[in-house]
């Protein structure tokens, strides 16, 4: 049996276990953690990891950021939103959204990047009525600005995103709240394993921290 694991101390812990219980071809495959040119390698072989997971899509860049890329999809509605979309992957993204037969009518954005463009713009030229939308304390340009508190809605209103401000690794970091999926899309504020860098572009080590606290957090 094979598994693929991204390379970080958790990992290492979950490959030990693995082959201990007969699983005889464990491979750390590189990531944001690991050297890229390993994690480059895994994408060649096998291909670029998604997981679907019941109206949630998993996308990652395979070069530069990694960023993870989020479609949410609605059964009832056929309606689709994505979050974090990356320019040099729009298409690759719609065609996600083309084979799960519905239509795209968000493109959210976490915060702005600096190691990638967003996608939302290529996505509104190539999809009639979409809109882009990313935290009004951002600066940045989009069709809805976004502020802490509010209520993200979409497939048919029956679906919601609370809007959370999680700072320090920009001013203008999102965190999106989806109660009845259970999930938590928290963009820079939160990595797996780690944190977004706060060395630039507005970053505070300080404000991070206190974004992720648990007294922050208790909004959830």
């Amino acid at each position: 049996q094979t598994c693929a694991l991204p390379i970080s101390a958790p990992a290492a812990r979950a490959a030990a276990f693995l082959r201990k219980h007969g699983y005889s071809n464990v491979l750390n495959g590189g990531g944001p953690a690991g050297p890229s040119d390993l994690w480059e390698a895994l994408v060649a072989g096998r291909g670029e990891l998604s997981f679907p997971l019941g109206g949630l899509q998993q996308l990652r860049s395979a070069e530069g950021s990694s960023t993870l890329t989020y479609i949410l999809t609605d059964a009832s509605s056929k309606e689709a939103i994505i979050l974090d979309p990356v320019a040099e992957h729009i298409e690759r993204d719609l065609e996600h959204v083309r084979k799960l037969g519905c239509t795209l009518t968000l493109a959210l954005n976490t915060h702005v990047h600096a190691d990638h463009v967003t996608g939302s713009g290529g996505l509104k030229q190539a999809v009639r009525g979409l809109r882009s939308c990313i935290s009004a304390a951002s600066g940045a340009h989009a069709d809805v600005k976004l502020s802490p508190g509010e209520v993200v809605t979409w497939g048919g209103g029956q679906r919601h995103l609370k809007v959370l401000a999680t700072p320090g690794h920009t001013n203008g970091c999102l965190t999106f709240h989806d109660e009845a999926m259970g999930a938590v899309f928290t963009g820079d504020a939160l990595l797996i394993d780690g944190c977004g860098r706060t060395d630039f572009q507005q970053g505070s080590a300080q404000t991070l921290y206190e974004s992720r606290s648990e007294e922050h957090t208790s909004e959830l």
